[in-house]
């Protein structure tokens, strides 16, 4: 097979991956911590065997430990979100979920916070 036809059957594969998935997680979840829940990319390997799943949530700032406690939720849960996910994705072979915070979103605010607060002491006289 050709490289960029694997490329873009794995892009392929992940978007569906990633938009089943938050589907699953909204929708047949029932544990109230997953509402806020929010799929922001997968990378399935090239063998379909494995998915890194990265997700953001809403944390309450006073929670640092939510993150993580979430992360090990969705973990202890992949085996029943991969059951689901088989039954909704026709795929040869189901991958193995891992499940990881994304913290980009949160590098970002952050980032821009000190932008914005440079801007202002810069324009200070």
């Amino acid at each position: 097979m050709h490289k960029s036809t694997e490329f873009s059957r794995l892009d392929r594969i992940n978007k569906v991956v990633a938009r089943h998935l938050a589907v699953i997680i909204q929708q047949q979840m029932f544990d109230p911590r997953f509402t806020s829940v929010n799929i922001t990319q997968v990378q399935v390997t090239p063998d379909l065997s494995e998915a890194k799943v990265y997700f953001t949530a809403l944390i309450n700032p006073d929670a640092p430990d939510q993150a993580k406690t979430l992360t090990i939720l969705l973990n202890k849960a992949q085996k029943h979100l991969r059951y689901r996910l088989a039954q909704e994705v026709d795929l040869r072979r189901t991958p193995k979920l891992h499940f990881h915070y994304d913290t980009k979103l949160m590098e970002a605010m952050r980032i821009s916070d000190l932008l914005s607060k440079s801007e202002i002491e810069n324009k200070a006289p």
